[in-house]
């Protein structure tokens, strides 16, 4: 470090020696004084950069952790193996599938409450832990199993409907071990999505969340290509103990390095603040600087209600106006992604399965472009404005609707329906937490998502019920008749909206 000293000399008299800081006849130390700039010149560079560099790899971090958490749902391919190593029937399989995702629903609360208190990267901590004693119990029970490690064509096991069935004993330990990965990819994915909107949630709350959650939806496809390419076997089966084995290794490298990037100090150091200390700023403040969202109007929720208490939360009117809108849109778009089959046979029964892959696919890639478009979009023209993004939720639920009445009355276009379904769900999944981080504070936002999240997860679970019930493959008017249902509720759902925006958002009603 560089420092420039100069010397500051009292006055003397002509003819007597110069010390510096001295008196006529005696001698006295030098007085030095450091010129400020270049004293803090230096160590303000060294902060700047070692905080750039804490910021991107806490980037990273959330970007890893996002990519990794949805591994859960590469279940179909090596759920061959519990049929043809552990001897599970098509129904203990479906009941396994069902738990696990139940456990992440059911967590997320949690999870979300956490990583408020305790911050993300313990929570991504306890994400690495429980997905590797998941996964590596599973390629254990597995692996010890009669038939050995590999299992037959891993997108066949439907074909064999065998009526065998696992022991009780067996399937409890895959059913508790697969529920423990539930619940660890809900804790990975808040962890990653509580770390960005608590860094960029202030200025870009859209892309704060579009960002995790794409690359959430992208993770079964990374794992897939990869399971399929490295633990696929030259006769055609496949190695699923050593995939899940990969799956326990991989997810506990990437949450403990989210461990160590999402480290936080306080809430302040990995912010990206707006505000610029300079030279003439006190080192030790009083106060803290006014957050941003102080400085525009916001709903009364966000001022009046008691950010400590999470009774006080539940119990705004807002809250379940929001959870209502949020499980009457998203929970016919959820059932139209799994019985898109059912739909497309409905349709035209000679399309065959390659037709049913495409509607998949095409879901899947619109999810993810709208995820990511809305965010932005969002971001661009919405600022911290929650009515704007409220409105780009209700034209989203509007266009579903009326895929959803084109299919009830004349059968519509099935790649339509697919590609209006993905779109309106990513710009929900978007937007709906979007609006959590607009509306109440920032640093309550796991525990308020996770709230909102469980009207998600009961969306998703009745009208895929309502699916299951009012279908019938030889009545070609059953689809007409749920599509006619989901479309009624997505109107409903418009209009819940327009109720919270009038009634409460904006005369601050709580």
């Amino acid at each position: 470090m560089s420092i420039s000293w100069t010397c500051v000399s009292n006055p003397r008299p002509p003819g007597a020696t110069r010390w510096c800081g001295s008196t006529p006849g005696k001698a006295s130390a030098p007085i030095l004084q450091a010129s400020t700039t270049s004293l803090w010149k230096y160590p303000q560079h060294s902060m700047a950069q070692a905080q750039g560099f804490q910021q991107s790899f806490a980037v990273l971090s959330i970007l890893a952790n996002s990519l990794t958490a949805g591994s859960i749902f590469t279940y179909p391919i090596f759920s061959s193996s519990l049929q043809s190593q552990l001897n599970f029937s098509i129904r203990q399989i479906s009941c396994t599938a069902s738990i696990a995702i139940l456990s992440q629903y059911l967590s997320a609360g949690a999870w979300g409450s956490l990583a408020d208190t305790l911050g993300s990267a313990r929570v991504s901590l306890f994400a690495g832990v429980l997905f590797f004693f998941g996964y590596s119990t599973l390629s254990y029970l597995l692996i010890k199993s009669p038939d050995g490690p590999h299992s037959t064509n891993a997108f066949q096991y439907y074909d064999n409907q065998s009526s065998q069935s696992a022991g009780f004993g067996t399937w409890i330990q895959v059913t508790l071990a697969y529920s423990i990965c539930g619940a660890a990819t809900a804790a990975s994915y808040f962890a990653a999505i509580t770390a960005s909107t608590r860094m960029f949630g202030e200025k870009k709350p859209g892309l704060s969340v579009a960002g995790p959650s794409s690359l959430f939806g992208l993770s079964p496809l990374l794992f897939s290509f990869l399971g399929v390419k490295f633990f696929s076997n030259l006769d055609g089966s496949f190695n699923s103990s050593g995939y899940l084995g990969f799956l326990a290794i991989s997810t506990l490298i990437v949450n403990v390095v989210g461990f160590i990037g999402l480290q936080r100090k306080d809430d302040s150091s990995l912010t990206l603040s707006p505000h610029i200390h300079d030279e003439q700023s006190p080192l030790l403040q009083t106060s803290p600087p006014l957050p941003i969202h102080s400085m525009h109007p916001k709903p009364a929720a966000r001022i009046e209600g008691d950010p400590d208490g999470i009774s006080n939360f539940l119990a705004s009117p807002t809250v379940w106006l929001l959870g209502m809108a949020v499980l009457l849109s998203v929970g016919p778009a959820e059932m139209t992604i799994a019985s898109i089959g059912a739909v497309v046979d409905a349709k035209d029964p000679d399309l065959g399965i390659v037709s049913k892959a495409r509607q998949v696919q095409l879901i899947s890639i619109t999810n993810t472009f709208s995820r990511l478009l809305s965010g932005w979009l969002s971001d661009q023209f919405c600022g911290s404005s929650w009515s704007s993004r409220l409105a780009l939720w209700g034209f989203a639920c509007f266009g579903y609707s009326i895929a959803c009445f084109m299919v009830a009355v004349n059968g519509g276009i099935i790649w339509v329906l697919s590609a209006v379904t993905g779109s309106c769900y990513g710009v929900v999944c978007t937007l709906a937490p979007s609006l959590v981080a607009t509306v109440w504070p920032i640093k309550f936002f796991g525990r308020n998502y996770g709230v909102i999240s469980y009207f998600f997860a009961t969306g998703s679970f009745l009208f895929t019920c309502l699916f299951g019930f009012l279908f019938e493959p030889s009545d070609s008017n059953s689809i007409g008749k749920i599509y006619r249902i989901s479309g009624t509720f997505e109107l409903v759902s418009i209009g819940l909206m327009v109720v919270l925006y009038r009634k409460y958002w904006v005369y601050g009603i709580p």
